[in-house]
């Protein structure tokens, strides 16, 4: 859904690069720029200078829809859509929650039980993530979350895992990059079935401002997990 009014102040926002203070963050909390989506920036000052792994998430092409909270309301069941990149824009900032693939399971669902490890559905070194929603930098604990494990379903802010050395399937993905150059994508794929983080049309479109952001069959997208999928690099 269109945010209304919200839409008129950002739509003409433009979108900045990452400095050198966020990279420093990324690179603390073990995550690589290569890793994760894209170097150009959208979050808020606050956000980048934050030191916590602040940062926005961009869709795969320059000047394209960013991962955002609706309204950027902090409130559990909120859905995320893709809205136009804005450095002014709270409801662009998320901390990337890097987990450790030893972390065992907070739920039984499908095959995962509590004793399942993350190295049981990833490879031993993959780089595994959480996304919370930060407005401004401060952490609200409410995470990007699936709700379905059969995938088809629009994602929502759930309270954030807060166990440590466990992790919740429903909120968990693994960043892949089969080693995408500039502008090529970047698959954020959940445990419970392999399912993608992705836009609403799973066409290919890289999502239409105000469009709900969905969890679906990581068959859909080719070969590479690459076709429809929303998220890339963009080191321009």
């Amino acid at each position: 859904m269109y945010k209304g009014k919200h839409a008129l102040v950002v739509a003409h926002r433009t979108a900045k690069r990452i400095t050198g203070v966020v990279t420093a963050a990324l690179l603390a909390s073990g995550l690589s720029i290569a890793a994760m989506a894209g170097a150009a920036q959208a979050s808020t000052h606050a956000c980048d200078t934050a030191l916590n792994g602040c940062r926005s998430i961009q869709s795969e092409v320059p000047n394209r829809p960013d991962l955002d909270v609706q309204g950027g309301a902090k409130v559990v069941g909120n859905v995320i859509i893709v809205f136009t990149r804005s450095a002014t824009d709270k409801a662009e900032d998320w901390v990337v929650v890097p987990h450790l693939v030893t972390d065992t399971s907070t739920a039984n669902v499908g095959t995962i039980t509590t004793t399942t490890t993350l190295s049981d559905r990833f490879s031993s070194t993959s780089t595994v993530v959480s996304l919370e929603f930060a407005p401004l930098g401060v952490r609200s604990g409410l995470c990007l979350s699936s709700v379905n494990p059969n995938g088809f379903a629009s994602t929502q802010l759930r309270p954030c895992n807060t166990v440590a050395n466990k992790f919740n399937p429903w909120q968990t993905f693994q960043v892949t990059d089969n080693g995408a150059a500039d502008g090529q994508f970047v698959n954020y794929t959940e445990p419970i079935n392999h399912l993608v983080l992705t836009n609403p049309k799973n066409d290919g479109d890289i999502g239409t401002v105000g469009h709900r952001v969905q969890v679906k069959f990581a068959h859909l997208f080719g070969t590479n997990g690459a076709t429809g999928q929303l998220w890339g690099k963009n080191n321009t």
